[in-house]
């Protein structure tokens, strides 16, 4: 039995023990800076059910066959989900052991000023993460009332109410993160800026392929599915090895939109399709061996 196998086989087994109501659930809220704040729960059933369902849905969506390994893949957001160790990923160590240490706690907070407030639900050993924008915290706070009498809502006039989702964006069981939507996985955790600070790092790699690199990092900031590709293919060895007359060789063999500066030999972004520029980088196109036809690849696993 391979490992995603078993992981995803345990996350169910912990799933049915959760719905046999033999555990609590928790609700966290926590901020940019890694402060928890935790409300325990006396779970209503309106409340468990809708708990059970999200958790219940982001777990039974999975596949082992579609269970890729996160810095293998260059998915779309809800294309694979993937896996990662929590060891790799920036801040999930303090979020994690500070909820685990949080719970029976009641500390309030007001969470209205946040941009995107984060939160996750703890049910039984599974942690379902996500977040929510400041318009649906505030259009939808009274919807779920963790606190049922009346009186003591009035008395604590910074509470949080949190709608929860159909599903997850990220899972924590077992030293490992499920990951269902990329991007809000990276916001949660850190990710991006992990990503933003390696390519800044980086940044003379790109300088010796891109005429207009202000252009270029602008955009691959404001695009976190253009960083993660940038990210993914920058780590590798053969990155610095690359050059613009490899680009221009897979311009022409793709007929791709990469428009070049004559006077300097490099790719003018500003006037080619960003996308295609990004994809090239990245070795995202490839001949079929037995077909010889072109193919876009949008997932990549090394095979050794």
């Amino acid at each position: 039995m391979n490992s995603n196998k078993m992981i995803i086989d345990e996350l169910k087994k912990e799933l049915e023990r959760v719905k046999s109501n033999e555990v609590n659930y928790f609700v966290f809220s926590y901020d940019r800076s890694g402060k928890i704040n935790a409300y325990k729960t006396r779970i209503n059933e309106e409340i468990g059910e809708t708990i059970w369902n999200a958790v219940s849905k982001s777990i039974q969506s999975l596949d082992p066959d579609h269970l890729y390994n996160y810095e293998d893949s260059d998915s779309a957001d809800n294309e694979y989900s993937q896996l990662i160790e929590t060891k790799e990923v920036p801040k999930s160590a303090e979020i994690i052991k500070a909820i685990n240490e949080t719970e029976n706690m009641l500390n309030n907070k007001e969470l209205e000023n946040l941009s995107s407030p984060k939160f996750a639900i703890k049910a039984g050993n599974i942690l379902g993460f996500d977040s929510i924008t400041k318009k649906n915290f505030m259009e939808n706070k009274k919807k779920f009332m963790f606190l049922n009498d009346e009186s003591t809502f009035n008395k604590i006039k910074q509470m949080v109410f949190l709608e929860i989702p159909e599903s997850f964006s990220a899972l924590y069981f077992k030293d490992h993160i499920v990951i269902l939507r990329e991007s809000i996985f990276e916001s949660i955790f850190g990710y991006r800026e992990k990503m933003m600070k390696f390519l800044e790092d980086k940044k003379e790699l790109s300088r010796k392929l891109i005429s207009d690199i202000d252009n270029f990092i602008t955009s691959i900031q404001k695009d976190s599915r253009k960083a993660r590709k940038l990210y993914n293919a920058y780590k590798r060895d053969y990155m610095k090895d690359v050059t613009v007359d490899d680009i221009k060789k897979c311009v022409k063999d793709f007929n791709l939109d990469v428009k070049f500066n004559e006077e300097n030999n490099k790719i003018d972004y500003k006037g080619s399709n960003p996308w295609h520029v990004v994809k090239a980088i990245s070795e995202d196109f490839f001949t079929g061996r037995f077909s010889r036809d072109n193919y876009e690849s949008h997932s990549k696993r090394k095979m050794n």
